[in-house]
C-alpha cells in the first residue's frame, strides 16, 4: 500500500505540474486508484495468505440481504445528522474566525465539465471508496486492534484515522461519527456488506448533493 500510495503521489504531482492545477479530475482519479483501488486487491491477497476466502473473512454469507438493507437504512437516517453536524462545525468556525477552505470534492466537481469525468468520479466515490476503505478500516484494522484486548481503543483509533485521511476539517466530525456507526454495524451484523452498503449510500447521497450544487452554481454564473 505504501508503494502504491507513493506512486500515486508521483502521478498526482506530474499531472498537477503539467496542467498547472493542484486539483483536477485526473489527480482525483489517480489518488483514488492508488489508495482505495489498490487496497481492494491487496486486501484480497492478504486474506488469501491467511487461508481464508472473502466470505469467511468478512462474513459475506451472513444474512447478506438483511446486512445490506440495514446499512442503507442507517446511511439514510444518518444523512440529516451529518448535514446538521457539518452546518454546526461551519457556524463555530465562522464564530471564532477560523476560515474553512472549500472542500476538494466541490472544487473537483466544478472542474468536471463532462459526463465522462462525472461518471469516473461517481465510480471512485460510490464503488472504490466504500470497498477499499471498509475492507481496510473495518475489515482488517479494527478486528486486528481489537484482538489485543482493547475494543474501545480499536473503535476510536480506526474511526479517527478514517476521518483524518479525508483531510477535510468541515467534514471531520460527521465522518468520525459515521465511522463509529460503521463499527457498530459490523459488530451487530458480522457482515462487512452492511458497512459497504452504508458507506456507498452515504457517498452517493453526498455526491448527488454536491453535483446538484455545482450544476446550480454553474447555471447562475452563466445566466445574464
Amino acid at each position: 500500500m505504501a508503494v502504491c500510495f507513493f506512486l500515486g503521489s508521483l502521478g498526482v504531482s506530474a499531472v498537477a505540474t503539467h496542467s498547472k492545477e493542484k486539483l483536477s479530475v485526473a489527480t482525483m482519479m489517480i489518488s483514488a486508484l492508488s489508495f482505495q483501488g489498490a487496497t481492494v486487491p491487496l486486501i484480497w491477497w492478504f486474506v488469501r495468505q491467511h487461508g481464508l476466502s472473502l466470505r469467511e473473512a468478512f462474513g459475506f454469507n451472513l444474512t447478506p440481504r438483511h446486512a445490506i438493507l440495514l446499512g442503507v437504512t442507517v446511511a439514510l437516517g444518518f444523512m440529516p445528522v451529518a448535514i446538521g453536524l457539518q452546518w454546526g462545525v461551519g457556524m463555530i468556525a465562522d464564530a471564532i474566525g477560523f476560515p474553512l477552505p472549500t472542500q476538494d470534492a466541490v472544487m473537483i466537481l466544478r472542474l468536471a465539465d463532462s459526463w465522462v469525468d462525472r461518471l469516473g468520479l461517481a465510480f471512485a466515490t460510490m464503488v472504490l471508496a466504500p470497498l477499499g476503505e471498509e475492507s481496510l478500516f473495518r475489515g482488517v484494522l479494527y478486528p486486528a486492534l481489537k484482538r489485543y484486548g482493547f475494543p474501545q481503543a480499536a473503535l476510536w483509533i480506526t474511526s479517527l484515522l478514517f476521518a483524518f485521511i479525508h483531510f477535510n476539517a468541515l467534514s471531520f466530525v460527521p465522518l468520525l461519527v459515521l465511522a463509529v456507526l460503521l463499527v457498530k454495524l459490523y459488530e451487530r451484523t458480522g457482515n462487512l456488506l452492511s458497512c459497504i452498503a452504508c458507506h456507498a449510500t452515504f457517498n452517493a447521497f453526498s455526491f448527488v448533493m454536491l453535483l446538484l450544487e455545482s450544476c446550480f452554481k454553474a447555471a447562475l454564473e452563466q445566466s445574464p
